[in-house]
C-alpha cells in the first residue's frame, strides 16, 4: 500500500510540476511579447530637414506603432508625392534613436554562402526633443550629422 502511494504520489507530483511549468512559460511568453516597446511620443507623421536633403524635395516620414516606418517625398510647389515606400523599422529607448534596414546577403560577402539570409543594418542615433512635436537626431558620419523633425498633420497619419 504504501509503494502504491509512493507512486500516485511521485506522478502527481510530476504532473503538478509540468503543469506548473507550461504555466509558468505561458506568462512568461505573454508579458515578453506582450510588452509595448514603442514609445508613444514618437508615433506619427514627421517632416524631416538635414544638410543633404535637397530643397527640391520634401521628405516625410511616418513613424508607425507596430515599429515601421514609411518614407514619401513630395514637390514642394505643388505637394504632389514623388515616391512613397517603405523605409524599414525603428525602436527608441532612453536617449537613443535606431533606424533598421535590411541589407540583401549579396551585399555582405561574408554572408554569401548562407544564400538569401539577411543582415539589418543598425542606425543608431542621439535623441534631442525640441519640444513635443520636434527632435533632434545627430548621427553617424556616413549620414547627415544632424537630422530635425518636425511633427506634421498628414492624412497619411497612423
Amino acid at each position: 500500500m504504501v509503494k502504491l502511494l509512493k507512486a500516485v504520489s511521485r506522478r502527481s507530483w510530476l504532473g503538478l510540476g509540468l503543469v506548473a511549468y507550461l504555466i509558468a512559460a505561458v506568462a512568461v511568453g505573454w508579458w515578453w511579447f506582450g510588452q509595448s516597446t514603442v514609445d508613444t511620443r514618437f508615433v506619427g507623421t514627421w517632416h524631416v530637414r538635414s544638410e543633404v536633403t535637397p530643397p527640391e524635395i520634401v521628405v516625410e516620414i511616418d513613424l508607425h506603432p507596430d515599429g515601421t516606418m514609411q518614407m514619401r517625398t513630395r514637390d514642394p510647389g505643388t505637394g504632389a508625392v514623388l515616391s512613397d515606400q517603405p523605409f524599414g523599422r525603428w525602436r527608441a529607448a532612453g536617449n537613443q534613436f535606431h533606424e533598421i534596414h535590411a541589407t540583401p546577403a549579396e551585399t555582405d560577402p561574408p554572408l554569401r554562402r548562407f544564400f538569401t539570409r539577411k543582415k539589418d543594418r543598425v542606425l543608431e542615433y542621439t535623441i534631442t526633443w525640441g519640444g513635443p512635436d520636434q527632435f533632434r537626431l545627430e548621427g553617424p558620419a556616413l549620414v547627415s550629422p544632424f537630422v530635425t523633425w518636425t511633427r506634421i498633420e498628414s492624412p497619411n497619419s497612423p
